[in-house]
Protein backbone atom coordinates (compact mmCIF):
# COMPACT_ATOMS: atom_id res chain seq x y z
CA UNK A 1 0.00 0.00 0.00
CA UNK A 2 1.58 2.89 -1.18
CA UNK A 3 1.75 6.34 1.68
CA UNK A 4 -1.17 9.08 0.73
CA UNK A 5 2.07 11.31 1.55
CA UNK A 6 4.25 10.20 -0.72
CA UNK A 7 1.68 9.96 -3.75
CA UNK A 8 1.05 14.06 -2.51
CA UNK A 9 5.23 14.46 -2.67
CA UNK A 10 5.46 13.35 -6.04
CA UNK A 11 2.20 15.31 -7.25
CA UNK A 12 4.15 18.26 -6.11
CA UNK A 13 7.29 17.66 -7.20
CA UNK A 14 5.06 17.11 -11.03
CA UNK A 15 3.28 20.85 -9.66
CA UNK A 16 6.88 22.51 -9.34
CA UNK A 17 7.98 21.23 -12.64
CA UNK A 18 4.87 22.51 -14.26
CA UNK A 19 5.85 26.13 -12.65
CA UNK A 20 9.44 25.98 -13.65
CA UNK A 21 8.51 24.59 -17.30
CA UNK A 22 5.82 27.18 -17.93
CA UNK A 23 8.80 29.85 -16.32
CA UNK A 24 11.30 28.64 -18.83
CA UNK A 25 8.97 28.29 -22.01
CA UNK A 26 9.05 32.16 -21.16
CA UNK A 27 12.29 32.71 -22.28
CA UNK A 28 13.21 29.87 -24.57
CA UNK A 29 10.05 29.26 -25.97
CA UNK A 30 8.29 33.06 -26.66
CA UNK A 31 11.41 35.38 -27.23
CA UNK A 32 13.54 31.93 -28.28
CA UNK A 33 17.30 32.42 -25.99
CA UNK A 34 18.74 29.63 -24.93
CA UNK A 35 18.68 29.66 -21.30
CA UNK A 36 20.82 26.77 -19.68
CA UNK A 37 21.00 28.71 -16.34
CA UNK A 38 17.25 28.13 -14.98
CA UNK A 39 18.46 26.25 -12.24
CA UNK A 40 19.80 29.58 -10.88
CA UNK A 41 16.75 31.28 -10.55
CA UNK A 42 14.91 28.42 -8.87
CA UNK A 43 17.65 27.87 -6.42
CA UNK A 44 18.21 31.88 -5.97
CA UNK A 45 14.40 31.41 -5.25
CA UNK A 46 14.80 28.91 -2.83
CA UNK A 47 17.12 30.43 -0.59
CA UNK A 48 16.06 33.53 -0.37
CA UNK A 49 12.79 32.02 0.89
CA UNK A 50 14.65 30.09 3.27
CA UNK A 51 16.61 32.59 4.46
CA UNK A 52 13.96 34.75 5.15
CA UNK A 53 11.67 31.92 7.37
CA UNK A 54 14.47 31.01 9.41
CA UNK A 55 15.27 34.81 10.37
CA UNK A 56 11.17 35.11 11.20
CA UNK A 57 10.57 31.55 12.43
CA UNK A 58 6.59 31.55 13.13
CA UNK A 59 4.92 28.56 14.32
CA UNK A 60 3.46 26.37 11.29
CA UNK A 61 0.07 27.26 10.20
CA UNK A 62 -0.40 30.35 11.91
CA UNK A 63 -1.65 33.52 11.19
CA UNK A 64 1.47 34.99 11.10
CA UNK A 65 2.94 32.19 9.35
CA UNK A 66 0.59 32.66 6.19
CA UNK A 67 1.30 36.56 6.37
CA UNK A 68 5.34 35.68 6.21
CA UNK A 69 4.54 33.08 3.34
CA UNK A 70 2.87 35.60 1.17
CA UNK A 71 5.99 38.21 2.02
CA UNK A 72 8.79 35.32 1.26
CA UNK A 73 6.68 34.16 -1.67
CA UNK A 74 7.14 38.04 -2.81
CA UNK A 75 10.80 38.56 -1.78
CA UNK A 76 12.01 34.95 -3.60
CA UNK A 77 10.04 36.00 -6.89
CA UNK A 78 11.78 39.39 -6.45
CA UNK A 79 15.10 38.13 -6.03
CA UNK A 80 15.26 36.02 -8.42
CA UNK A 81 13.95 39.01 -10.84
CA UNK A 82 16.36 40.87 -10.25
CA UNK A 83 18.88 38.01 -10.57
CA UNK A 84 17.59 37.39 -14.14
CA UNK A 85 18.03 41.70 -14.29
CA UNK A 86 21.56 40.84 -13.63
CA UNK A 87 22.11 38.54 -16.06
CA UNK A 88 19.71 39.62 -18.98
CA UNK A 89 21.93 43.12 -19.32
CA UNK A 90 25.04 41.64 -19.95
CA UNK A 91 23.91 38.83 -22.07
CA UNK A 92 21.84 41.14 -24.72
CA UNK A 93 24.49 40.89 -26.96
CA UNK A 94 25.15 37.39 -26.95
CA UNK A 95 22.56 35.00 -28.49
CA UNK A 96 22.92 30.93 -29.24
CA UNK A 97 25.50 29.26 -28.07
CA UNK A 98 27.02 32.12 -26.74
CA UNK A 99 23.79 33.04 -24.40
CA UNK A 100 23.78 29.21 -23.51
CA UNK A 101 27.30 29.08 -22.52
CA UNK A 102 26.92 32.45 -20.37
CA UNK A 103 23.81 31.51 -18.60
CA UNK A 104 25.46 27.99 -17.78
CA UNK A 105 28.63 29.58 -16.34
CA UNK A 106 26.05 31.55 -14.02
CA UNK A 107 24.38 28.27 -12.91
CA UNK A 108 27.51 27.18 -11.79
CA UNK A 109 28.55 30.61 -10.08
CA UNK A 110 25.29 29.94 -8.18
CA UNK A 111 26.21 26.79 -7.04
CA UNK A 112 30.26 27.73 -6.02
CA UNK A 113 28.45 30.71 -4.20
CA UNK A 114 26.26 28.55 -2.27
CA UNK A 115 28.90 26.59 -1.14
CA UNK A 116 31.51 28.84 -0.35
CA UNK A 117 30.36 31.69 1.00
CA UNK A 118 28.68 33.01 4.28
CA UNK A 119 28.07 29.34 5.34
CA UNK A 120 26.49 30.52 8.76
CA UNK A 121 23.46 32.41 6.43
CA UNK A 122 23.17 29.79 3.09
CA UNK A 123 24.76 26.10 5.15
CA UNK A 124 27.20 26.09 2.87
CA UNK A 125 28.10 22.67 0.89
CA UNK A 126 25.85 20.99 3.28
CA UNK A 127 22.30 22.91 2.99
CA UNK A 128 20.68 24.92 4.34
CA UNK A 129 18.27 23.50 7.05
CA UNK A 130 14.41 24.82 7.55
CA UNK A 131 14.27 25.93 11.08
CA UNK A 132 10.83 25.85 11.36
CA UNK A 133 8.46 22.84 10.14
CA UNK A 134 7.93 21.94 6.33
CA UNK A 135 4.56 22.54 4.91
CA UNK A 136 2.57 19.22 5.00
CA UNK A 137 2.84 17.61 1.33
CA UNK A 138 -0.95 17.81 0.64
CA UNK A 139 -1.20 21.21 1.89
CA UNK A 140 1.97 22.16 -0.37
CA UNK A 141 0.48 20.55 -3.64
CA UNK A 142 -2.54 22.54 -2.78
CA UNK A 143 -0.83 25.80 -2.96
CA UNK A 144 1.19 24.68 -6.01
CA UNK A 145 -2.09 24.17 -7.80
CA UNK A 146 -3.30 27.43 -7.30
CA UNK A 147 0.00 28.71 -8.45
CA UNK A 148 -0.31 26.87 -11.07
CA UNK A 149 -3.46 28.49 -12.36
CA UNK A 150 -2.00 32.11 -11.59
CA UNK A 151 1.06 31.33 -13.41
CA UNK A 152 -1.02 29.60 -16.51
CA UNK A 153 -3.58 32.21 -16.73
CA UNK A 154 -0.65 34.75 -16.96
CA UNK A 155 1.14 33.12 -19.00
CA UNK A 156 -1.70 32.46 -21.70
CA UNK A 157 -2.88 36.31 -21.00
CA UNK A 158 0.79 37.44 -21.68
CA UNK A 159 0.94 35.28 -24.85
CA UNK A 160 -2.57 37.17 -26.46
CA UNK A 161 -0.67 40.25 -25.75
CA UNK A 162 0.96 42.52 -27.54
CA UNK A 163 4.63 41.84 -25.47
CA UNK A 164 3.72 38.51 -26.29
CA UNK A 165 3.30 39.09 -30.23
CA UNK A 166 6.56 40.82 -29.82
CA UNK A 167 8.13 38.24 -28.17
CA UNK A 168 7.21 35.45 -30.71
CA UNK A 169 8.42 38.80 -32.75
CA UNK A 170 11.98 38.70 -31.63
CA UNK A 171 11.98 34.32 -31.98
CA UNK A 172 11.26 34.50 -35.27
CA UNK A 173 13.60 37.08 -36.52
CA UNK A 174 15.33 39.36 -34.26
CA UNK A 175 16.63 41.88 -36.92
CA UNK A 176 13.10 42.34 -38.67
CA UNK A 177 11.68 43.34 -34.76
CA UNK A 178 14.03 45.82 -34.55
CA UNK A 179 13.16 47.42 -38.55
CA UNK A 180 9.56 47.54 -36.86
CA UNK A 181 10.69 49.42 -34.03
CA UNK A 182 10.56 47.27 -31.44
CA UNK A 183 12.53 48.17 -28.29
CA UNK A 184 14.59 44.17 -28.37
CA UNK A 185 16.60 44.66 -25.55
CA UNK A 186 14.27 45.90 -23.18
CA UNK A 187 11.84 43.12 -24.55
CA UNK A 188 14.39 40.34 -24.00
CA UNK A 189 15.18 41.60 -20.19
CA UNK A 190 11.29 41.61 -19.65
CA UNK A 191 11.26 38.03 -21.04
CA UNK A 192 14.69 36.83 -18.62
CA UNK A 193 12.97 38.95 -15.38
CA UNK A 194 9.55 37.06 -15.96
CA UNK A 195 10.92 33.94 -16.26
CA UNK A 196 13.43 34.14 -13.57
CA UNK A 197 10.79 35.45 -10.94
CA UNK A 198 7.95 32.64 -12.07
CA UNK A 199 11.32 30.57 -11.17
CA UNK A 200 11.94 31.91 -8.00
CA UNK A 201 8.39 31.43 -6.84
CA UNK A 202 8.58 27.68 -7.72
CA UNK A 203 11.72 27.81 -5.58
CA UNK A 204 10.04 28.75 -1.97
CA UNK A 205 7.73 26.37 -2.55
CA UNK A 206 10.17 23.91 -2.97
CA UNK A 207 12.45 25.79 -0.26
CA UNK A 208 9.70 24.89 2.26
CA UNK A 209 8.02 21.47 1.47
CA UNK A 210 11.42 20.17 2.34
CA UNK A 211 13.65 20.43 5.54
CA UNK A 212 17.18 20.91 3.41
CA UNK A 213 18.23 22.26 0.33
CA UNK A 214 21.65 21.96 -0.86
CA UNK A 215 23.24 23.41 -3.75
CA UNK A 216 23.50 19.80 -5.19
CA UNK A 217 19.75 20.16 -5.42
CA UNK A 218 20.45 22.88 -8.21
CA UNK A 219 22.67 20.89 -10.68
CA UNK A 220 22.64 21.02 -14.60
CA UNK A 221 20.81 17.52 -14.90
CA UNK A 222 17.76 19.89 -13.58
CA UNK A 223 18.25 22.29 -15.96
CA UNK A 224 18.51 20.19 -19.05
CA UNK A 225 14.99 18.51 -17.81
CA UNK A 226 13.14 21.71 -17.27
CA UNK A 227 14.01 21.99 -20.66
CA UNK A 228 12.90 18.80 -22.45
CA UNK A 229 9.82 18.93 -20.80
CA UNK A 230 9.48 22.41 -22.86
CA UNK A 231 10.68 20.51 -26.02
CA UNK A 232 8.39 17.67 -25.01
CA UNK A 233 4.99 19.93 -25.12
CA UNK A 234 5.97 22.39 -27.58
CA UNK A 235 8.32 25.85 -27.53
CA UNK A 236 6.34 29.08 -27.16
CA UNK A 237 3.06 26.51 -26.14
CA UNK A 238 1.61 26.75 -22.31
CA UNK A 239 -0.31 23.87 -22.65
CA UNK A 240 2.21 22.47 -24.00
CA UNK A 241 4.76 23.18 -20.98
CA UNK A 242 1.80 21.79 -18.37
CA UNK A 243 1.82 18.46 -20.75
CA UNK A 244 5.54 17.60 -21.38
CA UNK A 245 6.27 18.93 -16.70
CA UNK A 246 3.95 16.24 -15.98
CA UNK A 247 4.98 13.46 -18.44
CA UNK A 248 8.51 14.07 -17.71
CA UNK A 249 7.33 14.11 -13.85
CA UNK A 250 5.46 11.08 -13.17
CA UNK A 251 8.61 9.17 -15.33
CA UNK A 252 10.58 9.04 -12.30
CA UNK A 253 7.65 7.64 -9.90
CA UNK A 254 6.48 5.08 -12.51
CA UNK A 255 9.95 3.63 -13.27
CA UNK A 256 10.26 3.11 -9.38
CA UNK A 257 7.35 1.59 -8.63
CA UNK A 258 6.66 -0.40 -12.14
CA UNK A 259 9.52 -2.88 -11.45
CA UNK A 260 7.89 -3.53 -8.36
CA UNK A 261 4.18 -4.18 -9.54
CA UNK A 262 5.34 -6.18 -12.55
CA UNK A 263 7.57 -8.10 -10.31
CA UNK A 264 4.67 -9.44 -8.34
CA UNK A 265 2.57 -10.47 -11.22
CA UNK A 266 5.10 -12.45 -13.11
CA UNK A 267 8.79 -14.03 -12.55
CA UNK A 268 9.90 -13.88 -16.34
CA UNK A 269 13.90 -13.12 -16.20
CA UNK A 270 14.39 -10.64 -19.01
CA UNK A 271 10.75 -8.75 -18.43
CA UNK A 272 11.99 -7.72 -14.93
CA UNK A 273 16.01 -7.37 -15.53
CA UNK A 274 14.98 -5.00 -18.12
CA UNK A 275 12.36 -3.04 -15.55
CA UNK A 276 15.11 -3.14 -13.09
CA UNK A 277 17.38 -1.65 -15.51
CA UNK A 278 15.57 1.27 -16.12
CA UNK A 279 14.79 1.50 -12.68
CA UNK A 280 18.37 2.41 -11.82
CA UNK A 281 18.75 4.79 -15.07
CA UNK A 282 15.38 6.71 -15.45
CA UNK A 283 17.83 8.82 -17.67
CA UNK A 284 17.22 6.22 -20.40
CA UNK A 285 13.76 7.52 -20.70
CA UNK A 286 14.12 10.82 -20.75
CA UNK A 287 16.47 9.60 -23.94
CA UNK A 288 14.06 7.49 -25.53
CA UNK A 289 11.53 10.33 -25.28
CA UNK A 290 13.71 12.68 -26.87
CA UNK A 291 14.62 10.54 -30.11
CA UNK A 292 10.74 9.33 -30.02
CA UNK A 293 9.86 13.18 -30.24
CA UNK A 294 12.59 14.03 -32.67
CA UNK A 295 11.54 11.34 -34.97
CA UNK A 296 7.83 11.51 -34.75
CA UNK A 297 7.61 15.22 -34.28
CA UNK A 298 10.21 17.86 -34.07
CA UNK A 299 8.05 20.75 -32.84
CA UNK A 300 6.43 19.25 -29.89
CA UNK A 301 3.10 17.79 -28.60
CA UNK A 302 1.55 20.81 -29.03
CA UNK A 303 4.26 22.63 -31.41
CA UNK A 304 3.18 26.88 -30.80
CA UNK A 305 -0.22 26.23 -30.21
CA UNK A 306 -2.65 25.25 -27.48
CA UNK A 307 -5.72 23.24 -26.65
CA UNK A 308 -7.98 25.95 -27.28
CA UNK A 309 -6.50 25.65 -30.62
CA UNK A 310 -7.14 22.39 -31.38
CA UNK A 311 -10.95 22.19 -29.72
CA UNK A 312 -11.44 25.56 -31.84
CA UNK A 313 -10.31 23.65 -35.40
CA UNK A 314 -12.32 20.66 -34.51
CA UNK A 315 -15.44 22.91 -34.41
CA UNK A 316 -14.85 24.70 -36.79
CA UNK A 317 -14.66 21.23 -39.35
CA UNK A 318 -17.85 19.86 -37.46
CA UNK A 319 -19.41 22.95 -38.71
CA UNK A 320 -18.73 22.94 -41.69
CA UNK A 321 -19.69 19.24 -42.30
CA UNK A 322 -23.08 19.88 -41.21
CA UNK A 323 -23.25 22.72 -44.15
Amino acid sequence: MVDIDIIFSHLLTAGIFVILSISLNLINGFTGMLNLGHVAFFGTGAYAAAVYMNAFAPALYSPMYWVHFAIGIALAAFIAGLAGLLVGVPCLRLAGDYLAIATLAFAEIFKIVMESVRPDIFGGAKGLRLEVDKLDSHWAFAICVGMIVVVTIFSRNLKRSATGRAFFAIRENEIAAQVMGMNVAFLKVQSFVLGSAMAGMAGALFAWSNYLIAPSNFDLMLTIMILLMIVLGGQGSVTGSIVGALILALVDPMVRYVPEAVGGVTDWRPVVTVLNGIKANPELIYAFLLILLIRLRPQGIFGMHEWTWYWSRRRRQICRGRR
